[in-house]
């Protein structure tokens, strides 16, 4: 773990793209400004594991849609290949 002291108005640059601003410090807090790209999420310690939950449920819900997706595209292919019988059966 890097710790370091700043002052009100320094800032912290991690990576290329991301800023750690001190905005103010105060005697209990201090209150931090974050500069980052709309790809970098940023979300409070406390959080976390609420996102965690989130970004899971999100996956499971992407996973069910390929899924139904993939099962619709079996399905029209089985239903393509019973009319291929059905017309060469007929002749």
């Amino acid at each position: 773990m890097l710790i370091l002291a700043r002052k009100r108005n320094e800032a912290i640059k991690v990576g290329d793209d991301v800023v750690i601003r001190v905005m103010r410090i105060t005697r209990t807090h201090v209150k931090l400004g974050i500069e980052a790209p709309d790809s970098v999420r940023i979300v409070r310690g406390e959080l976390s594991e609420f996102t965690d939950m989130a970004v899971s449920a999100l996956d499971f819900e992407q996973d069910l849609e390929d899924s139904l997706t993939a099962n619709d595209s079996m399905s029209a292919d089985m239903i393509d290949e019973n009319l291929d019988l059905e017309m060469a059966m007929q002749h």
